[in-house]
């Protein structure tokens, strides 16, 4: 439906949020590839957590552009912004030879630059339809989500699809991102995609993809691995790798074990919590997969401010969620991360 909308000339902007490993970029892959064999334009753009690149997804899409592309054949998008898109990509000179770049600018006069990207992207969707993909924009700077909304606002009526990724966990979600996607969610042709885990069924048939084993027979193994994982495709992956080494399904009904690649990915959360709250989280690992408000407290010596702050914090960063229909209850989120405080 959102594609059809684009062949009719309207852009589409799907933000495609969740965990780290949930699928996210996986995702968005698919759908690049299948919209390439199509003939349709794709470019790629991701930021870095500690590249502190201005524009850097956008940088790596022009980059690629002009480099990759027949020299001079992208002359006639250039007109007289090719001074300013140099400025994001040293190759335009590859197709605009009198290139060239404009001064560092703040304020107002950074619109210029915008105008330009902007009309470089009008003027490749007359050509063809233009996907454009930013992975990880929770660690964008702020001028590049600035761009974004610049892009987004003025290229309505372009035949274009914009697909950005983005973590919504501590400690990566970034509050001014989340506030600025609420912002852009109110346009037209703007929505939002979280992620969750797999359920049962289909990790029934990730079994029978990767082990053979018939769907009938997958069922409980999967609802045990949907139990240790949470659906997590990465924790998935990697725990069935570990298991398979180990004997299997005969491997999964012995003793949890963590494999390294998910500890350090739980223990980075973890590291996040403080000293402080650690202590009370490791004291809810002790009471259960499943605990209650109550009893957490009183385990904890009856201090309830700073056992709900440790609770709130821990929630945020994707350690605990609350059971619904039960008052004051919460559960780690999946068995592995219980274990990974445990251990």
């Amino acid at each position: 439906m959102v594609w059809a909308s684009v062949e009719q000339g309207h852009r589409h902007l799907v933000f495609v949020g969740g965990e780290p490993g949930a699928g996210k970029t996986r995702l968005v892959a698919e759908v690049a590839r299948a919209l390439a064999d199509h003939d349709v334009a794709v470019l790629v753009g991701r930021s870095s957590r500690d590249a502190g690149v201005p524009y850097q997804p956008f940088a790596e899409m022009l980059d690629r552009l002009f480099a990759e592309t027949a020299e001079g054949s992208l002359n006639h998008l250039l007109d007289d912004k090719a001074g300013e898109l140099a400025r994001l990509s040293t190759h335009v000179a590859r197709h605009r030879r009198d290139a060239r770049t404009a001064g560092e600018r703040t304020g107002e006069v950074r619109r210029e630059l915008f105008d330009a990207v902007s009309d470089l992207v009008r003027g490749m969707a007359a050509d063809r339809p233009l996907t454009l993909i930013l992975d990880d924009l929770h660690w964008a700077q702020s001028p590049t989500v600035a761009l974004l909304e610049h892009v987004v606002r003025v290229c309505s009526d372009v035949r274009m699809l914009v697909l950005a990724t983005f973590r919504t966990t501590a400690p990566d979600r970034s509050d001014d991102l989340l506030s600025r996607v609420a912002e852009l969610h109110r346009l037209e042709g703007v929505r939002r995609l979280d992620l969750s885990g797999l359920d049962t069924d289909a990790i029934a048939e990730f079994l029978n993809l990767r082990d053979g084993m018939p769907l009938t027979a997958a069922q409980v193994p999967a609802a045990m691995l949907r139990d240790r994982t949470g659906g997590n495709p990465f924790f998935l992956r990697e725990l069935w790798g570990d298991l398979e080494r180990r004997g299997g399904v005969t491997a999964l009904r012995s003793p949890g074990r963590v494999p390294a690649s998910i500890g350090d990915t739980l223990g980075r959360r973890l590291a996040g919590l403080g000293e402080q709250f650690r202590g009370i989280v490791e004291t809810a690992a002790v009471l259960g997969d499943t605990f209650d408000l109550p009893t957490l407290v009183a385990a904890g010596g009856g201090r309830h401010g700073e056992t709900l702050a440790a609770i709130d914090a821990a929630t945020a960063l994707g350690l605990l969620e609350v059971v619904d229909g039960l008052d004051s209850t919460y559960a780690f989120v999946h068995a592995l991360t219980r274990q990974t405080v445990v251990d």
